[in-house]
C-alpha cells in the first residue's frame, strides 16, 4: 500500500514532470524541489531538477544536481549522460566523453549514450571512434533515426558516399517525411552528381517544412549551378551567412527606376564573396540610384574607385534602403551570369609587385595555391592534395611562388621536399588586399582553388586555372567553362573525390603553354 510520503512524492513529481512538458520551468524546479525537501537522497529527482536547471539555461545549478545524484547513486546512468550533454554544449567534448563512457559502464544497452559519445568522437575528429559509436546505437536502436542521419552526413564529409547512402535510404524508409533526412539525401545526391534528384529531394523537403530555411538554401544553390537562376536566387535569400535580424529579406524586387532612392549596401560573408558581388552595382547605379557600402574596409577603396553612383554615409539625405550585397541578384532580377567588374590596380603597387617578381627569378611567374575556406558546418572548403600539384609544378619554367595564406610548417616543409631541389619562393605573408591585386596583375599564370585570389584576378582581366573541388560551388557551374568567369580554365575534381582525370587535363594545358 502506497504511504502517505510517496503520494506526496509521487503527486510533486507528476505536476514537476507536467509544468516541465509546457515548458513552465519556474513551476517545476519549485515541485522537484518539494519531492527532495521531503526525501533528500531521491537521486531521480536531482536528475529530472537538472534537467529543468539545464533546459531553463542555468547550467552550474544543473551540474551541481546532477553530481550529487551520481554522490548518492554512482551506478545511476542518466546524470552522467546528462553531465556530457553539458560539457558538449560548452565545447569541452573530451570530459562530455567520458561521462558518457561512465554512463554506458552503468548502463550497456544504453544507445541514447552512444549516440551522443559518436557526436563527442566526431567533434574532435576521431571518426572511426564517431561511426562505431553511431553503428552501436543503431544496433541497439534500429529504428534510430537521428543517428542514421548523423552517420550518413559522416559518411559524406569521409567520402563514403555508398555508406552514404545505405544509411540514408534506411532513415528514409523508417520515416519519409522527415526534413532533416531528406536535406541529408539531397546534399549526398549534390555531392555525388546526381543534381536533378537533389531538387527533388530538396522540394519535398520544402513541401513538408516551408518555414525552415536549410533546404531552400540548398535547392537555390544546385539551381544557380544548373544556370536556373530566377529561381536560384531566390533561394539564395535563405543563406546562412545572413542575419535577418539586421537586414531584412528581401519581399520584392527593385524597380527599373530608382531615381532619388538612397540605398546602403551592407557587405558579407568574406572579401571574395564582397568582390564577386561587386559585378551587379553597375546595374543597380544604372537604375538611377546612388548608394553607400558597409562592407570590408580593406575593399573600400576598390569601391570607391571602381563604381560610379558611390557616396560617403555623411552625405546621404533622406530615407535609406539597406540590403546585403548579395541579395543584389535577386533585387536586380538578373536572370544570365554577369561578368567580373573591372578594378584598376594602383600604379604603384604594380610597379613594387614587378620589382619584388623580378628578384626573385626569371618569367613567367606562377603563383598556387592549395587550399582555402573553413573546416566547419556550412562553409566550402577547398583543397587539392599537395604531392599532386607539386608532381605537375616543377615541371614548369620560371619561377614560382606559393601564395598560400596561413602556410603551415608541415605544407612548407612538403612543398619543400616535393620541389626535389627546385627553388621555391612563398608569399604567404599577410599582403594587404591592394598588393594582392597587383600581383595578381602581374603574375604570367594563377594556378588555384576557388580562394579570394581568384576573385581579384578576374578583376584584372587575366586568366587563371581553377581546380574545382566537389560538389562545385555554383560560380564554377557544370561545363568546361564557368559562366561567371568565362575566362578561367576549370579542372575538375571528380565525384568520387579523385583528381586524376582534372590533373592530367591541367599537365596537357600547361604543356601546351609551357613547351
Amino acid at each position: 500500500m502506497e504511504s502517505n510520503t510517496d503520494k506526496l512524492i509521487n503527486g510533486f513529481n507528476e505536476k514537476a514532470v507536467k509544468c516541465f512538458s509546457r515548458g513552465n520551468y519556474v513551476d517545476a524546479i519549485k515541485y522537484f524541489n518539494e519531492v527532495l525537501k521531503i526525501d533528500a537522497s531521491n537521486f531521480s529527482a536531482l536528475n529530472n531538477l537538472g534537467q529543468t536547471y539545464r533546459a531553463n539555461g542555468k547550467i552550474k545549478l544543473a551540474e551541481n544536481c546532477f553530481m550529487k545524484a551520481i554522490a548518492i547513486k554512482p551506478s545511476f546512468p542518466e546524470p552522467h549522460m546528462n553531465l556530457g550533454l553539458i560539457y558538449s554544449s560548452l565545447g569541452k567534448y573530451e570530459k562530455a566523453i567520458s561521462y558518457y563512457l561512465r554512463a554506458l559502464k552503468a548502463k550497456e544497452a544504453y544507445p541514447q549514450a552512444y549516440y551522443n559519445l559518436a557526436i563527442g568522437y566526431a567533434a574532435l575528429g576521431k571518426t572511426d571512434n564517431a561511426i562505431s559509436s553511431y553503428s552501436k546505437a543503431i544496433m541497439l536502436k534500429p529504428n534510430y533515426l537521428e543517428a542514421l542521419n548523423n552517420l550518413g552526413v559522416l559518411y559524406i564529409e569521409l567520402g563514403k558516399f555508398d555508406e552514404a547512402f545505405k544509411a540514408l535510404t534506411k532513415a528514409e524508409e523508417i520515416c519519409p517525411d522527415s526534413y532533416q533526412v531528406l536535406n541529408s539525401l539531397g546534399t549526398l545526391l549534390k555531392t555525388i552528381g546526381k543534381f536533378e534528384e537533389a531538387l527533388e529531394v530538396f522540394h519535398r523537403a520544402i513541401k513538408i517544412d516551408p518555414k525552415k530555411s536549410e533546404a531552400r538554401w540548398n535547392l537555390g544553390l544546385i539551381e544557380l549551378l544548373l544556370g536556373k537562376y530566377k529561381s536560384g536566387w531566390k533561394g539564395y535569400l535563405f543563406r546562412h551567412s545572413i542575419d535577418r535580424s539586421t537586414l531584412n529579406f528581401p519581399e520584392k524586387k527593385f524597380t527599373n527606376n530608382l531615381a532619388g532612392q538612397n540605398i546602403k549596401i551592407y557587405g558579407e560573408q568574406g572579401i571574395g564573396d564582397e568582390i564577386f558581388f561587386m559585378r551587379f552595382l553597375p546595374e543597380l547605379v544604372s537604375r538611377g540610384t546612388v548608394f553607400t557600402y558597409r562592407g570590408d574596409e580593406r575593399i573600400s577603396g576598390m569601391v570607391q574607385r571602381t563604381v560610379t553612383g558611390f557616396q560617403k554615409d555623411s552625405n546621404v539625405q533622406g530615407e535609406c534602403l539597406e540590403f546585403s550585397i548579395a541579395d543584389l541578384p535577386f533585387l536586380l532580377g538578373c536572370n544570365e551570369p554577369v561578368k567580373p567588374v573591372l578594378i584598376d590596380p594602383l600604379p604603384q603597387k604594380v610597379e613594387k609587385m614587378r620589382e619584388f617578381l623580378g628578384s626573385l627569378g626569371p618569367p613567367p611567374y606562377i603563383g598556387f595555391t592549395h587550399r582555402a575556406g573553413l573546416v566547419e558546418l556550412g562553409y566550402l572548403y577547398k583543397e587539392v592534395e599537395l604531392d599532386q600539384l607539386l608532381k605537375v609544378l616543377i615541371e614548369l619554367p620560371g619561377t614560382l611562388i606559393c601564395m598560400q595564406r596561413e602556410l603551415e610548417n608541415e605544407e612548407r616543409q612538403v612543398i619543400q621536399n616535393g620541389c626535389c631541389g627546385r627553388e621555391m619562393f612563398f608569399q604567404d605573408t599577410d599582403m594587404d588586399i591592394e598588393d594582392s591585386l597587383a600581383m595578381m596583375c602581374v603574375l604570367d599564370d594563377y594556378i588555384a582553388v576557388s580562394n579570394t585570389n581568384l576573385h581579384l584576378r578576374a578583376s584584372v582581366n587575366k586568366e587563371a586555372r581553377v581546380l574545382v573541388t566537389n560538389p562545385p560551388d555554383y560560380r564554377w557551374g557544370t561545363e568546361d567553362k564557368s559562366p561567371w568567369f568565362p575566362s578561367f580554365s576549370l579542372y575538375r575534381q571528380e565525384f568520387d573525390m579523385t583528381w586524376e582525370s582534372g590533373i592530367k587535363k591541367l599537365v596537357k594545358d600547361l604543356s601546351n603553354v609551357y613547351r
